[in-house]
């Protein structure tokens, strides 16, 4: 429909200029939700395999382990929090610009429908919201389908009994939770 065109040109002309800062910022958010998700597999085979075995240096050699997994992963994700807010800024600027030259080029009638400041707040606030937006997508809105695959494949890895209960249930459970709210 007509949202669908309007969100393919806003990533055609405001996003494509910044395709491979995308890209380099995807897969650092991969590698992150990895190295996140790496943990708790991590925390596992300690408990259930390391400890028993009374080697205290291998203890401490795998919880630094999994402290390099933590400060990795909190470091690529300043890093790409920090590409998203830099790529949803400039494509935010450049929208508001081209707003602002397109109400400039509006004719005195169209423009006296509206208050110069009524437009100027309109602009700022859509552009705003607009970079939220952008800002969102590439933060969480990437990051929440990586961890569901990746925590589906670890459970399924770790525990496939429990992983099919919880496969399993939680299609029912939000099912459940959506027709109580209708």
């Amino acid at each position: 429909g007509e949202g669908g065109r309007g969100v393919r040109m806003l990533m055609k002309v405001y996003l494509l200029p910044y395709a491979i800062k995308i890209m380099w910022e995807l897969l650092l958010k991969l590698a992150s939700t990895l190295g996140e998700l790496a943990l708790p597999v991590i925390l596992s085979y300690v408990i259930d395999t390391v400890i028993p075995e009374g080697n205290v240096d291998r203890i401490l050699m795998w919880g630094i382990a999994m402290a390099g997994c933590a400060a990795f992963s909190c470091a690529t994700h300043i890093v790409t929090n920090r590409i998203s807010a830099d790529v949803s800024g400039r494509a935010a600027e450049r929208i508001r610009n081209d707003l602002f030259e397109k109400i400039g080029g509006l004719s005195e009638e169209r423009a006296e429908a509206f208050t110069a400041p009524s437009l100027v707040s309109r602009v700022t606030g859509d552009s705003y919201i607009l970079y939220d937006t952008m800002v969102y997508l590439q933060r969480t809105g990437v990051r929440a389908p990586i961890i569901l695959a990746g925590s589906s494949v670890f459970m399924i890895l770790m525990d496939p009994v429990l992983a099919a209960l919880v496969l399993f249930a939680a299609p029912l459970t939000i099912w459940a939770a959506w027709k109580a709210a209708a």
